[in-house]
């Protein structure tokens, strides 16, 4: 019915029985019920007027927006204050208000007509009814419905606070300006709704962000006179928070009844809301002051999808000015003894903020004012955050006394430098990882530059990062000036001793990238200083976590890059550099092929062929070939999960191959699976991709024919780096599988003694204790791996093909690395090239039986 009217009249202008019907949807009385006064403007006893009515949905905001809705709609028909609510006998949500709206009586839904809004925070024109009274619903929460002067008196009538409301509400305001010694102080209350909208899926609540620019935005505009109490129904959640930790901010003790938080957000100078009716209705009453909000709607959830913010939000508040963009800049500034003068970082700062990309700049509150007329040009792309320079993590985790003793071991020292200068240096990534939290600009890339690094006027207004494609998937993207190596004698790099090729002026990296990247670098940090070593030098640090940790740089050398190459990655952004300009450390020359034989049954003649041949072709290469038996599984893969021996052979596989990877690394190659070459030359992938394995075409026939989508086939998997970020999506969502099924596969072992008696191979879609085929398996090919795909992350390098030696990636004239027993097409003839591989037989029993090699695996001296 939404959006449509219906009229419910007999021929004869009586009532329908259809009132039976919506009274009790209603929960209203049959009885007659008395009209309340509406503040001197309809006389209560004139109960066969026209009316306006709304059924009561939700608590006191929600209530309020239902009856302003219903005296604005009866206004705009020329009904003033013909308007009442169907409740419960319920007032104490009216609590401290004078008066409670109008109940209706059931002369209300004589001769009615009903009409619906047609969403959810989505302004509706009603129309006149065709009857004499008019029923609306549901929510009705859009200012737009009583936004005339007329409805605007009535309601500041309606929804006037008792006395004893309003001078508690004052005295809030009052105690807070006192809290300034100021009488001209501005006060600003803050409404932090949190309890039970935290589990409402189509509420999206603000971010910190969001905190820091609205007290910001007051701050300045008021020149620091300004004073803050924050009303929340959290107030434990809102004093554990930093951005509410400011002496100027104060937060307020639970009120006596919810209606005082109303009424002292209506009577603050200014207000910042964050989500919910309870604070819109506070800022609605307010006659004056500046109100910033937080749009709440989560546009991922249907009910709130097609929610229109200017619908609900007055025209006269401000919005979070969030733009979005795909990089994010960070940096930092504070004042203290460097190797250069304020005059020197006065004239570079000045180039560095002019650049046009979104930043977020961590200063301290003396600089703020600097810093913002700086980022003029771009303040909606600008998050600027106060705090002590003595707040970062290194100054925190270590006392005064070791910072001393550092500056006494710096080989660089001098009295014009401080130890302050450390802190900045070593909080480069953890600057960063406060930024990605805030995140005030939905962005995937961050790049950390240093505020005094552009020294030339090459990117003044202009956007920087104009490349982000060149920012690896997983790894961070580091300038250097030669590849950098592990020394011999030590892994703790000494600068004085061993030199430093890396530059930290700037370093890039996607969100996964910078979180391990900051954990690596706060665990090497602790390192130098349980070793007592001078850790006062960004550089060693990246660089020995670089060697220590070889899948997580990537480095631009040089020769890619003009101007001065120590702030190359500058350039690198701004230009782009292609990726034989940038290498990764190189990845061990050794390796293994994963095959699995699981089941005491001899492998069939198919199957051991497929071991046999890669066996032989990698005899003599840099990779290992491990076949995979029974009693190999506790050894390699210990511990298991407990239900592991629950599962059938296929869905041991399937978990043997996702763990193998994820442990190990290398490549997997499903039963079936003939090598027709040696892998060798693969390896190489691993320079630009951690995860890489054969790729199916979409309209590869077999697959066309069955309606399957996929690229990225399971049975032929590698080079992979072992715990890489996709890997340790596939092995957390296998565990997750795992613990989800357990409960079935454990009732249904009861009934076969606790060993299920699966033979191989399983010819159902099913399994016995019925989980469906590919279950431990099919999680990695849904969402995640199309993303990765997409992304760029997966490589395809390996040639897969059929026994027609038809290659199912896109290159059709790659030659064939393996080739697939399953794949066939039955129309086509084998091909001779694939003949001479799959007849190339020998004897299949003997060859089963050295499948259990005596020489056994080490899997440290073999991993990726």
């Amino acid at each position: 019915m939404k959006g449509h009217t219906a009229s419910f009249v007999r021929t004869d202008g009586s009532a329908l029985p259809l009132l039976l019907i919506i009274a009790p949807l209603l929960s209203i009385d049959l009885c007659e019920g008395v009209l309340f006064s509406t503040s001197g403007l309809t006389p209560a006893n004139d109960a066969d007027a026209p009316m306006v009515s709304v059924k009561c949905n939700g608590r006191l905001g929600n209530q309020m927006f239902q009856y302003a809705s219903a005296v604005g709609v009866a206004t705009k028909l020329h009904r003033m204050g013909r308007a009442c609510m169907f409740c419960e006998d319920d007032a104490s949500q009216w609590e401290g208000f004078l008066e409670t709206p109008p109940k209706c009586s059931s002369n209300s839904l004589r001769d009615v007509s009903v009409q619906f809004e047609r969403g959810y925070a989505r302004y509706h024109t009603f129309r006149r009814p065709a009857g004499t009274n008019l029923l609306i619903g549901k929510y009705l929460q859009s200012w737009k419905y009583f936004d005339t002067p007329q409805a605007r008196r009535h309601l500041l009538q309606r929804f006037a606070f008792d006395n004893t409301v309003s001078t508690e509400a004052l005295y809030t305001v009052a105690e807070s300006r006192a809290s300034r010694k100021s009488e001209s102080a501005v006060v600003v209350a803050v409404h932090v709704r949190r309890t039970d909208k935290l589990d409402e899926g189509r509420t999206k609540h603000p971010t910190a962000a969001f905190y820091y620019w609205a007290f910001d935005y007051f701050r300045h505009l008021h020149e620091e006179n300004v004073t803050f109490v924050v009303l929340s129904d959290d107030a434990a959640w809102c004093r554990s928070q930093p951005f509410f930790a400011r002496e100027d901010t104060s937060i307020a003790p639970e009120m006596t009844t919810p209606s005082v938080a109303m009424a002292t957000l209506s009577v603050a100078d200014h207000r910042i809301l964050s989500v919910g009716t309870f604070g819109w209705w506070g800022a609605w009453l307010a006659e004056r002051g500046v109100t910033l909000y937080h749009e709440e709607f989560n546009r991922d959830v249907l009910e709130t999808r097609a929610a229109v913010q200017r619908d609900y939000y007055p025209s006269n508040w401000i919005a979070y000015p969030r733009i979005s963009s795909e990089s994010t800049v960070v940096t930092a500034y504070f004042q203290t003894r460097s190797k250069h003068t304020a005059g020197e970082y006065a004239i570079w700062m000045s180039k560095t903020l002019s650049i046009l990309d979104a930043m977020v700049i961590f200063t301290s509150p003396d600089m703020t004012a600097t810093i913002r007329k700086l980022r003029a040009h771009a303040l909606d792309r600008t998050h600027i955050v106060e705090m002590r320079l003595r707040d970062v993590w290194v100054a925190q985790e270590y006392s005064k006394a070791f910072w001393e003793n550092q500056f006494r071991i710096d080989p660089q020292n001098s009295s014009q430098l401080s130890y302050e200068l450390y802190w900045v240096w070593l909080s480069k990534s953890w600057f960063v990882d406060q930024a990605m939290q805030l995140d005030p600009f939905d962005s995937s890339i961050y790049v950390w530059c240093d505020i005094g690094s552009m020294r030339q006027n090459m990117y003044r207004d202009r956007v920087l990062i104009r490349h982000p494609e060149i920012v690896p998937s997983s790894r961070m993207l580091i300038m250097a000036m030669s590849y950098p190596e592990q020394p011999t004698d030590t892994s703790w790099i000494i600068k004085a001793q061993h030199g430093t090729h890396v530059a930290g002026a700037v370093m890039a990296g996607r969100v996964v990238a910078w979180r391990t990247f900051h954990a690596r670098f706060q665990q090497v940090v602790r390192g130098y200083a349980a070793r007592e070593l001078f850790v006062g030098e960004d550089q060693a640090v990246i660089q020995t976590v670089c060697t220590r940790h070889l899948s997580l740089c990537t480095f631009v050398l040089p020769h890619a890059v003009s101007g001065d190459k120590w702030f190359g990655l500058h350039w690198a952004l701004y230009h782009g550099v292609g990726t034989s300009n940038m290498q990764r450390p190189t990845p061990p020359q050794n390796g293994v092929v994963w095959q699995v034989w699981l089941g005491s049954d001899t492998p069939p003649r198919e199957v051991a062929l497929a071991l046999h041949k890669c066996d032989t072709l990698h005899r003599n290469a840099n990779l290992s070939v491990q076949v995979i038996l029974d009693d190999d599984v506790q050894q390699y893969l210990n511990p298991l999960h407990p239900s592991y021996y629950l599962l059938d052979r296929v869905e041991q596989s399937d978990y043997i191959r996702t763990e193998l990877l994820y442990r190990y690394g290398g490549f997997y190659l499903g039963a079936g699976v003939v090598c027709a070459r040696s892998l060798d030359h693969l390896t190489s992938s691993l320079q630009t991709h951690d995860v890489s394995g054969a790729q199916n075409r979409i309209d590869y026939p077999p697959h066309a024919k069955r309606g399957e989508y996929v690229v990225f086939n399971r049975n032929t998997l590698g080079p992979m780096r072992a715990k890489a970020p996709l890997l340790t999506v596939w092995h957390e969502g296998l565990m997750r599988q795992m613990q989800l099924a357990t409960p079935a596969l454990r009732n249904c072992s009861q009934h076969h003694d606790g060993q299920i008696p699966y033979r191989y191979p399983r010819t159902g879609g099913t399994s016995i204790c019925g989980t469906p085929w590919g279950y431990f398996t099919d999680f990695v090919n849904t969402d995640e791996l199309w993303r990765a795909t997409k992304a760029g992350e997966l490589g395809f390098r390996m040639s897969l093909c059929d026994i027609h030696a038809r290659p199912t990636g896109m290159n059709e004239t790659a030659g064939c690395d393996v080739i697939h027993l399953g794949m066939a097409n039955p129309r086509r003839k084998v091909s001779p090239a694939a003949t001479e591989i799959l007849l190339n037989l020998s004897d299949i029993k003997q060859l089963a039986k050295n499948f259990k090699r005596e020489e056994r695996f080490d899997p440290a001296l073999w991993a990726f």
